[in-house]
């Protein structure tokens, strides 16, 4: 999967990526037609019209590519990442400073979602935020789809918690079926 390679810095050994909820990409918009008009057009007519500041065209467009890469890299990890395990909420706040914290499904207590305003409902973008049992709360603002991703966090926590069950009700019937063996046996030997 594409997901864990980009994301497998916050996995565990045998964790993978369910899916991945970013922002919205009107997030990155304002920035990507700057990089175009000011990157490339403004330089590249610049030298149109004075062939000698072909050097300097060339030195601007790369750094104004350079800084909106920057600023994708921002926009693309600032993202939920929802694993087999739990939910990682991943803050990207530079090259050299990320936050990342890991939410346990079983401490998923409830997730919501918001759309406001006109674009958003256009666009479909708005607020997502999930409660923790422990009384937290964790929100991800201008994200994409944000029912779709209430809806995908729900179905991973209620299929997570239905297998840990499923686990820890075999595991204590191993324990019981033991006891009974031993008391069995106890009786037994003190009937002989």
């Amino acid at each position: 999967m594409e997901w864990n390679f980009f994301f497998r810095r916050h996995l565990e050994n045998g964790e993978y990526v369910l899916f991945v909820a970013h922002k919205h990409w009107i997030e990155i918009f304002p920035k990507a037609i700057k990089t175009a008009v000011f990157g490339f057009l403004v330089p590249w007519t610049a030298w149109f019209f004075f062939p000698a500041f072909f050097w300097g065209a060339v030195i601007w467009t790369i750094l104004f590519w350079c800084w909106f890469f920057y600023h994708f890299a921002d926009w693309y990890f600032d993202a939920w990442v929802a694993t087999n395990m739990s939910l990682i909420d991943i803050e990207w706040r530079g090259i050299f400073h990320h936050l990342s914290s890991r939410i346990p499904y079983s401490e998923v207590r409830e997730v919501s979602w918001e759309v406001n305003g006109f674009f958003g409902t256009i666009l479909g973008f708005g607020d997502a935020s999930v409660s923790m049992t422990t009384g937290g709360k964790v929100a991800l603002h201008n994200i994409a789809r944000p029912k779709r991703v209430e809806l995908q966090i729900l179905q991973i926590r209620d299929q997570f918690l239905s297998e840990q069950r499923m686990v820890e009700s075999e595991a204590l019937k191993g324990l019981l079926a033991s006891m009974v063996a031993s008391h069995v046996s106890e009786q037994r030997t003190s009937s002989l």
